[in-house]
């Protein structure tokens, strides 16, 4: 056999994972995820219609945005664990199940059930955190908690890690 015919799948990084350890992509990432994080926050605050005077809401967006940057980098990261550490929930799984969800690691999310229901998982759990952070951040920056707590919702649903599907076989 040929070693042109030889591939070899565990090299491929899934591309989540550019998103979870240090690397130079992170130029870019997190002042990307900033100014995504900031202009979600912006519009919860004017749908809730938080502040009449520009200059308070800019203050408390200079104030608070980047710790929900912070806080919406350790919920990807909690999510992505779920991926990443997938070898604790082999004991609970057939071989087979096990077999596709790490097809869909290295290969694409779509390929089986059991895989997008993992990663599913995974983006819902990092949601769900990205909503108790954000909604603690906003309510001791001084909101109210129904206003926190709708801001929140909408930062949770925009905000989860989407990327998450993006298949790591479109890169190889």
């Amino acid at each position: 056999m040929r070693s042109s015919e030889y591939r070899v799948y565990n090299l491929i990084f899934p591309v989540y994972g550019l998103l979870l350890f240090p690397n130079p992509l992170w130029v870019l990432l997190i002042p990307l995820n900033y100014i995504i994080d900031r202009f979600v926050l912006t519009l919860g605050l004017k749908r809730e219609h938080v502040f009449d005077n520009i200059a308070e809401q800019k203050s408390f967006l200079d104030h608070t945005a980047w710790k929900i940057c912070i806080a919406g980098f350790a919920a990807d990261f909690i999510g992505a664990s779920i991926i990443i550490f997938r070898d604790l929930y082999k004991p609970f799984f057939p071989q087979e199940t096990i077999q596709a969800i790490n097809y869909a690691v290295y290969g694409t999310p779509f390929a089986s059930s059991a895989g997008l229901i993992v990663f599913l998982l995974a983006i819902l759990i990092a949601g769900i955190c990205v909503y108790f952070f954000d909604r603690h951040i906003l309510t001791k920056a001084g909101l109210e908690k129904h206003t926190a707590v709708r801001i929140a919702m909408l930062m949770a649903v925009i905000t989860a890690p989407y990327t998450i599907l993006i298949p790591t076989n479109l890169f190889y």
